[in-house]
């Protein structure tokens, strides 16, 4: 790939843990903001207290999880996904479209590569060594699944996006027949590679490889404030006195 093809500016927004339910709200307003050009492209990172989402599959075949696990459903892709603690989820807010053209515009089936090859080169960066496999989408660890991506787009702008479980507890994903994979086919890079990362670890490697990967480059980065009520998500800026993005996040209505 040219090292002279243009990328497209990226604001990080980063969580420590906040409810799916909550966020799934904040990524449609994004995405709306996105696909009328109001914000550039936004790449958010969180981990999520333990749910089970249930893709456009799952709630069509009336595929859901045994009993003890909290669910949501979810109009993206795919079966049931397990989230929780010990798992990074990236959301990219992306266009998918327009000049200048991206590897990856308007191609659901490229932009799914992309996000594989990213996961891979990232994880490759921190001494694992993970694969594709023609079972799943996502990335694997041998005959185990670590890594699984589901995105739903309007106007080929994404929404949802990716999950890495680095090192998730017990057996609660496990225990799971995730995607339609048999039980203990989805676990975490911990159990499936015996090496533990922390979170801090997978982020530092996904965004080293974001300019080379999705030609993207971070411009700015926010960080989540929610008040004490839980419904609402208010972003502030890690750097007050760095230039202005340009827009105001928080502020910014999808029919302004």
């Amino acid at each position: 790939m040219s090292a002279d093809l243009a990328q497209r500016d990226c604001l990080l927004l980063w969580a420590d843990c906040l409810p799916l339910p909550l966020l799934d709200a904040e990524m449609k307003r994004l995405q709306q903001l996105r696909m009328a050009d109001l914000i550039c492209d936004a790449l958010i990172l969180v981990e999520h207290p333990e749910i089970v989402t249930l893709g456009r599959r799952a709630q069509v075949d009336n595929i859901a999880p045994p009993p003890g696990y909290e669910t949501y459903p979810l109009d993206r892709g795919g079966g049931i996904t397990w989230h929780g603690p010990g798992q990074l989820t990236v959301y990219p807010i992306f266009a998918w479209r327009g000049e200048p053209k991206l590897p990856g515009d308007r191609n659901i089936g490229r932009i799914t590569d992309l996000l594989e090859e990213w996961i891979i080169r990232a994880l490759d960066r921190l001494g694992v060594t993970a694969n594709t496999d023609e079972r799943m989408r996502g990335a694997w660890i041998g005959e185990h699944k670590i890594a699984s991506i589901g995105l739903a787009f309007s106007r080929w702008v994404s929404r949802h996006g990716l999950t890495i479980n680095y090192n998730t507890p017990n057996t609660r994903v496990e225990s799971l027949a995730c995607c339609g994979l048999a039980e203990s086919t989805t676990t975490s890079v911990a159990k499936a590679a015996g090496i533990t990362l922390q979170r801090a670890q997978v982020e530092t490697a996904l965004l080293e490889e974001l300019p080379a990967v999705l030609r993207r480059k971070l411009v700015g980065k926010m960080h989540c404030d929610s008040d004490q009520s839980g419904r609402e998500i208010r972003w502030q800026d890690e750097n007050p006195s760095s230039p202005s993005f340009g827009f105001e996040l928080n502020e910014l209505l999808p029919d302004s």
